[in-house]
């Protein structure tokens, strides 16, 4: 596991990791004799859930792009769907769209699958977006 995939595994962590309450807790566990574990400081590794991955290399342009397309997914009212492989259709703001069909000319948003759950989008950039239902 190289550095980014092992940086990628820690971020998906839900709790913050306090190294010294970490240490403290090993050395109290080891009844059996002294355990000493040297720490230079005590950092606060914090790891959170990443949010919304941006594509790499992405500017912030990108992430603006992909932040009002999302937003324009968001809003979709859909009413129904009848999920029938690439015979797909979706009734989306008292709109019928078939499957490639362009929801948003500005974004090049179009409709690529249709489940009776959810709706798959992608933009013109090739960024896919959901929307469960």
């Amino acid at each position: 596991m190289d550095d980014s995939e092992l940086g990628v595994a820690w971020s998906y962590l839900e709790k913050s990791i306090d190294v010294a309450g970490l240490a403290a807790s090993l050395t109290h566990s080891f009844a059996g004799g002294p355990v000493s574990v040297a720490l230079a400081a005590a950092p606060i590794i914090s790891l959170q859930p990443p949010g919304p991955a941006a594509p790499v290399g992405a500017t912030p342009a990108d992430q603006a792009h992909n932040d009002l397309v999302q937003g324009l997914v968001d809003s979709l009212h859909v009413s129904g769907v009848l999920a029938a492989g690439t015979g797909s259709k979706a009734l989306v703001d008292g709109h019928v769209y078939r499957i490639n069909d362009v929801l948003d000319r500005r974004t090049g948003l179009r409709l690529v699958k249709a489940d009776p759950d959810r709706l798959t989008f992608v933009d013109s950039a090739g960024v896919t977006y959901v929307k469960s239902f």
